[in-house]
């Protein structure tokens, strides 16, 4: 399938987030994955896997505060 975009970018900031976008969701799903597969096959104390999954938990806060998927 080919999909052309036009945009009309406001600054080059603008430009930026549209241009970087898809590495930008590759870059927190694998953060998300990381942080799963410690939690679910890495050797951490009970403090780390605490921690971990309080990050996991705010991360996911944030993305669905903005209503940011990963499962696309």
């Amino acid at each position: 399938m080919k999909v052309i975009f036009t945009v009309e970018a406001g600054s080059e900031y603008d430009l930026r987030v549209y241009t970087q976008a898809s590495a930008m969701w590759s870059t927190i799903w694998d953060f998300d994955q990381y942080l799963r597969g410690q939690m679910k096959h890495g050797t951490l104390t009970d403090a780390e896997y605490n921690a971990y999954e309080k990050i996991r938990e705010k991360l996911h806060e944030l993305l669905n505060e903005n209503d940011v998927k990963l499962d696309l």
